[in-house]
């Protein structure tokens, strides 16, 4: 089935919101800070995971460490396609199903370009996309998500208040940025959403052509003129165009003065949450910039750009030395077990 509203948060809001489980999930340190106060705004708990270094999404071998360790005790992963990384993570959804055949299973794609297509076999309970603003189609609203069949899904209410006393106690804490905390108060719209199915989707296909066409536009002029020392990897240059710099401020600085913007990765959102550390989450943090390649931007404004990043940008020492590839269970990457059914 499909899950329609007008925000990206109120369709993982409704599916574990019905399923009250009071145990954890699991959630990446580097998602965005909307992520955990949607779960804690449906009763729900969470822990969070540093990401990998190679992957730049979460830990998925932390992830199984923690499912053998604890068996049955987790409700479920919500895992964040950071930059919008289409990585092939089949072996691990179904490593994780077989450790917890009972658990959600959350695919986040809000930094993907919207797919229409049903779920497949090896794939997510719930994979999940956002039209919201700064989204690789930006509606300025909007989130839907494709529902494996056997899940309960049903449209919950929270009044006004109660959403506005959620942002206050759950999110607007030591660590979370002005950017963000402007963004909360409305982010959990449970009203019905203004348009029928047909015609959101319907607008929504018709932005995506043209909005993945001024992104390949844009995001070939820098990749064919950002020093390649700079650039991540091409698997994470779908939702922007990402960069790994030593002196990351000094850029944005001059990016600035140029009459020009870009902006830095959020911060992980262990320092918000009091949870464990991350340093893989918060080297990200530190080194990336991200240079537009939205509607929001345009071919004259990328090339100044990069002429300013071309002069001001000091290559890190030592790079995430990032891949998106898929992933396989460690015993299988070392040879020392069979590959499971």
């Amino acid at each position: 089935m499909i899950a329609f509203e007008r925000r990206a948060a109120t369709v993982l809001f409704n599916a574990i919101a019905n399923r009250r489980d009071d145990r954890p999930y699991l959630l990446p340190a580097n998602a965005c800070a909307i992520l955990p106060t949607t779960l804690r705004a449906a009763g729900a708990r969470f822990e969070l995971v540093d990401i990998s270094a190679r992957t730049l999404c979460i830990d998925a071998d932390a992830v199984i460490e923690r499912m053998r360790r604890r068996r049955g005790g987790y409700a479920g992963l919500v895992f964040v396609r950071t930059y919008g990384a289409i990585l092939d993570v089949r072996e691990l959804f179904r490593e994780f199903k077989r450790h917890a055949p009972d658990a959600l299973l959350v695919d986040d794609r809000c930094l993907c370009a919207p797919d229409f297509r049903r779920v497949t076999r090896g794939s997510a309970d719930l994979v999940l996309y956002s039209t919201g603003r700064a989204k690789c189609v930006d509606l300025g609203w909007g989130g839907f998500a494709m529902v494996a069949g056997g899940l309960s899904y049903r449209r919950m209410t929270i009044g006004a208040q109660a959403s506005t006393r959620l942002v206050e106690r759950s999110t607007l804490m030591p660590g979370c940025n002005t950017r963000q905390a402007h963004a909360l108060p409305d982010w959990l719209d449970t009203r019905r959403p203004r348009v029928l199915w047909t015609d959101y989707r319907a607008q929504v296909a018709t932005r995506r052509r043209r909005a993945l066409n001024h992104k390949r536009a844009l995001t070939a002029l820098y990749r064919g003129r950002v020093r390649a020392e700079l650039q991540l990897p091409e698997g994470f240059q779908g939702w922007r165009f990402n960069l790994q710099v030593a002196n990351p401020g000094e850029v944005l600085r001059a990016i600035f003065a140029a009459g020009l913007f870009a902006s830095r990765h959020y911060q992980p959102i262990t320092r918000a949450f009091g949870q464990d550390d991350a340093p893989v989450a918060e080297e990200l943090h530190r080194r990336v910039i991200n240079l537009f390649s939205d509607c929001y931007f345009d071919l004259e404004r990328a090339h100044r750009v990069v002429e300013v990043v071309n002069r001001i940008a000091k290559p890190v020492r030592v790079r995430l030395e990032s891949e998106a590839s898929p992933w396989v269970p460690p015993a299988v990457r070392s040879g020392s077990a069979p590959r499971p059914s």
